[in-house]
C-alpha cells in the first residue's frame, strides 16, 4: 500500500509525518521526497525542515549521490568508470526534468549542514556488483539520451515518468509487488537499517529526509518501538502532465512554427506574383 505517496487531481504529493514517543515526548519527523519535482516544492520542504531545525531537531538525509564516505577505500578504475556513468545519468535526468519545468532533488535540497546517514555510491556499487550497476546505468542512459528537438522520445519519457509515479502511488498490492521486484532488496534493507541506526543513536528530535519508498518500513519500525503518528501533512511535488499537455506542447513547439513559416512563404509568393 502506498501510504506515503498520493495523487490528488493529478497533483503528486509527498508527506511530512510526525511521530512522538509517549514515554519521553521525543519527536521524529519523516519528510518524504520525490527524485524530481517543481522548484517551489523543494523550497516549501526546505522551509518546513528549517523550522523544525530551528526548534532543535537534527536533520538526517539520504545519500543523494554521495560518492564515498571518508572510510571508503579508493575506487578501482573499473568502479570509477561506472561511478562516472552514474554521474552522466544524473546530468541527463536533470536535463529531461528541466524540459518538464522540474528539477532534481539534489538541486532542490542542497543543504550541506544536514547529516548524511546512508550508504555511499561506492558501497552500493560493491554490494550490487559492478556489472549490475553498469547495466542499469547503460539502459537508463540510452532511454534518456536523444538529440534536442526530438519530440517523440521526450513525450515517451514524460509518459513513462507519469506512469511510474502513478504506479508508486497505487494502493494495489499487485502493482506494489511488481515495483518491489525491480528493486534490490539487500540494498533497500541496508539503507533503511543505516537510517534507523543513526535515528536511534541520538536522543535529540530528528527530521529524516528520505525518498518516499523508504518511509513505510521506517514508520513501521517506529510504531513497533512505541512511537505514535500524531500528524501528517502533504506537499505537492507538481502537476503530472496529461495528454492535453503533450498536445499543447507539440502544437506550440512544432506545428505553430511551421504554420507561421507557411504563412510567411504564402505572403511572399503573393507579393512576388504582383
Amino acid at each position: 500500500m502506498a501510504e506515503y505517496l498520493r495523487i490528488r487531481a493529478r497533483r503528486l504529493q509527498t508527506p511530512i509525518a510526525q511521530f512522538i514517543d509517549p514515554s519521553n515526548l521525543r519527536r521524529v519527523t519523516l519528510v518524504g521526497t520525490a527524485p524530481i519535482g517543481e522548484a517551489r516544492y523543494y523550497a516549501a520542504l526546505l522551509a518546513d525542515i528549517a523550522k523544525l531545525h530551528q526548534e532543535g531537531a537534527v536533520v538526517h538525509r539520504e545519500g543523494n549521490g554521495v560518492r564515498a564516505h571518508p572510510t571508503d577505500a579508493a575506487a578501482t578504475p573499473a568502479e570509477q568508470e561506472v561511478l562516472d556513468q552514474l554521474d552522466a545519468v544524473r546530468v541527463l535526468v536533470g536535463r529531461r526534468a528541466a524540459e518538464c519545468g522540474w528539477i532534481r532533488e539534489s538541486d532542490g535540497l542542497p543543504d550541506d549542514s544536514w547529516q548524511n546517514h546512508d550508504l555511499s555510491e561506492l558501497e552500493i556499487l560493491r554490494l550490487m556488483g559492478i556489472d549490475d550497476v553498469r547495466d542499469r546505468a547503460r539502459v537508463t542512459h540510452r532511454r534518456l539520451d536523444w538529440p534536442d528537438g526530438h519530440y517523440l522520445p521526450a513525450v515517451k519519457f514524460r509518459r513513462e515518468t507519469v506512469t511510474a509515479f502513478r504506479a508508486a502511488a497505487s494502493n494495489r498490492a499487485t502493482i506494489q509487488r511488481e515495483i518491489a521486484n525491480t528493486l534490490h532488496p539487500v540494498i533497500d534493507h541496508r539503507r533503511n537499517d543505516t537510517a534507523l541506526v543513526h535515528l536511534y543513536g541520538t536522543e535529540r528530535d530528528v527530521v529524516l529526509v528520505w525518498g518516499t519508498r523508504h518511509l513505510l518500513p521506517i514508520a513501521t519500525d517506529l510504531c513497533a518501538r512505541g512511537y505514535m503518528r500524531v500528524d501528517i501533512t502533504w506537499q505537492t511535488v507538481g502537476r503530472l502532465p496529461g495528454l492535453a499537455f503533450e498536445v499543447a506542447r507539440i502544437l506550440n513547439d512544432l506545428v505553430l512554427p511551421r504554420l507561421k513559416l507557411a504563412t510567411r512563404v504564402a505572403r511572399w509568393r503573393r507579393l512576388q506574383g504582383r
